[in-house]
Parts: structure tokens; C-alpha cells; sequence
């Protein structure tokens, strides 16, 4: 059954304002360490990735929803002038939704989306004080949005200023503040904090942002294990949340979808060489809400799905 309209309650924007605006955490932030330590400059790094997210039940009621995705993403370091540096983060997506029976979700609508385009431009800027202190600050620019959606509307700014902390030779902190606004709306000031624990020379935890996506990170811990020079063996919980804009001609017309999950995967990293890392997991998103709204912000709709299966296969590459 539909739930009555009401606007946003401010914690859930508060942490869709962290997962848009937050930086890397992990890959981009442990890649400028390592640049700092030992002289050479991070490289620049490419990603092909590709999720399924099977169809489970929406709310009980006979309607179903799940979605794939793929998409590519660069990250462009470049030096400015001495301990000064900057970075380019660039991505594509495109995600493709099945809602079936969405008319038992909402009496009279159908299905409010198919295809989505997602894209995202993330400058950055970072200042290396010594061996134990680096500071960087960012900002994001975001749109997602259905196939028709205006740029405008489906338009999403975000940023981030902090600091890295190298706390002992094996641990590493990050902290800072996160800031972002949709369009329309106010802006949103969130705390940024994450970390990267080199157990020993096997175990890797990480905490904050596990994996790095077009939409924003996906915050959680990954526990890891080095199995060898080439392989590498994981497992993560994390919370995810996107926004998407819908079309013009939408049977929600410019409205919208906050979709939130909450996964648990495992899976193999295999270092092929000193350029290509293939990594494939697999496990389930355990937690799923969709929240439908109007053009207006009012939420026409929300509903929690059944625990999915996941797979999800990703190539790197750093020159």
C-alpha cells in the first residue's frame, strides 16, 4: 500500500549528503601515501566495473524490483608546484531497472524508469606538509538521471576538505568535513572519517569508503587477505544510497528515487601484472529500500525489497 506523502526527514538526507560528497577514501588516498613515501608520483588509474542485482519481492505485495549496472571511471593525478598536487576524477554509468507489477506498489502508476545515465567530474587538490600529514580538499559534480531527464534537474554538487593522518607506518586516518546540495535545496554539512590498518604483512582493514562509485562511495569495512603476490582474498559489508531524476514523460513526471542498501560480499582480487587487477565477488544486498516522490520532493511511496543475490566483476588499471 502506498504511505502517506511527506517530505524527507533530515537524517536520511544527511547521510545521502556523506555518500555524494565523501571522497576516496581507500584507492585514490592510499595511492597519493604511497607517492608521498617514497618519492614517485600515483598513477593514473582506470576501472571497467559491472554489478547484477537480481529481482526480489517490493513490499509484499507482488511487485519486484532489480537493476544492473556498468560503468567506467579515471582518476588523473598531476603535479602543480612543489608539495601542491591535483586529481581528476571522471565516470560513466548507465544502470537499467526492472520494476514489474509496480501498479501493486502504487495503484495506477507504472514502472517510472528503465535506462539511467550517471555521470560524474571530481577535481581535487592535495598538499603533502611531511611524511605524517597530507591535506586535500575536493568537489563533486553529479547528474543521474532516466533517459529525457534535463541536466539541470538531475544536476547534484558536492564537497570535501580534510586531512590524512599516517598515525603508525601501518596505520593511516583520514578525516574532514563532506558538503553537498541537490538542486533546489539546502546545503548539508556532514563529518568525513575513515581508515586503512595494515594488520601484517597478510591482513589489510579498512574502514569509510570500500569502494569508490560513480554515485558515491560505498561506506562499511573490507577485511582482506594476501594469499600471494597475485591473489588477494575479501570480504565487506557496506551501505550504499543513489538519486536518480525521472523524465518529463515519467508516470512520475520530474520526480524522483532514493534508493539505500546495505551489502555483504566476498570475493578474489588477481593481480594479472604490474598494470591489471581483475576483481570479482559475490553475496547478497540484505537490506534495500526504494522511496518514490514527486516533482515536489513529496514522497508518493517507499518500500523495502527482499534480499537479493549480487555479483559484481571490476577491471583496473593503473599506468
Amino acid at each position: 500500500m502506498p504511505v502517506t506523502a511527506s517530505r524527507s526527514s533530515r537524517p536520511r538526507a544527511v547521510a545521502a549528503a556523506f555518500l555524494l560528497a565523501a571522497p576516496p577514501l581507500v584507492s585514490a588516498q592510499q595511492a597519493a601515501w604511497a607517492a608521498s613515501t617514497t618519492g614517485g608520483r600515483p598513477p593514473i588509474a582506470t576501472r571497467i566495473f559491472s554489478e547484477y542485482v537480481s529481482a526480489s519481492s517490493l513490499g509484499g505485495n507482488g511487485a519486484e524490483a532489480g537493476f544492473y549496472q556498468v560503468g567506467l571511471q579515471a582518476q588523473v593525478p598531476f603535479p602543480i608546484v612543489g608539495p601542491l598536487s591535483g586529481s581528476l576524477g571522471l565516470g560513466a554509468e548507465n544502470r537499467g531497472y526492472t520494476f514489474r507489477e509496480f501498479d501493486r506498489l502504487y495503484p495506477g502508476l507504472q514502472s517510472p524508469l528503465d535506462q539511467v545515465i550517471a555521470t560524474r567530474v571530481a577535481p581535487g587538490l592535495s598538499y603533502r606538509i611531511d611524511d605524517t600529514w597530507r591535506l586535500f580538499a575536493g568537489a563533486s559534480w553529479l547528474t543521474s538521471g532516466g533517459e529525457g531527464t534535463s541536466i539541470s534537474s538531475a544536476t547534484m554538487w558536492g564537497g570535501a576538505a580534510g586531512a590524512l593522518y599516517q598515525w603508525t607506518p601501518g596505520f593511516r586516518l583520514a578525516f574532514g568535513v563532506t558538503a553537498a546540495q541537490r538542486v533546489g535545496e539546502s546545503v548539508l554539512v556532514v563529518p568525513l572519517l575513515g581508515f586503512n590498518w595494515q594488520i601484517d604483512p597478510k591482513w589489510n582493514l579498512v574502514g569509510g569508503n570500500v569502494a569508490d562509485a560513480i554515485n558515491g562511495p560505498t561506506l562499511g569495512v573490507q577485511l582482506s587477505r594476501e594469499l600471494s603476490e597475485r591473489w588477494t582474498v575479501f570480504g565487506l559489508g557496506g551501505f550504499v544510497a543513489t538519486f536518480t531524476r525521472f523524465a518529463p514523460d515519467s508516470s512520475i513526471p520530474n520526480g524522483s528515487l532514493r534508493n539505500r542498501a546495505g551489502s555483504v560480499l566476498f570475493g578474489t582480487e588477481c593481480r594479472l601484472d604490474d598494470t591489471f587487477t581483475v576483481r570479482l565477488s559475490a553475496g547478497a544486498r540484505i537490506f534495500q529500500q526504494y522511496a518514490f516522490r514527486d516533482a515536489s520532493g513529496m514522497q508518493l511511496t517507499s518500500a523495502n525489497a527482499d534480499t537479493s543475490a549480487v555479483v559484481a566483476l571490476s577491471v583496473r588499471a593503473a599506468f
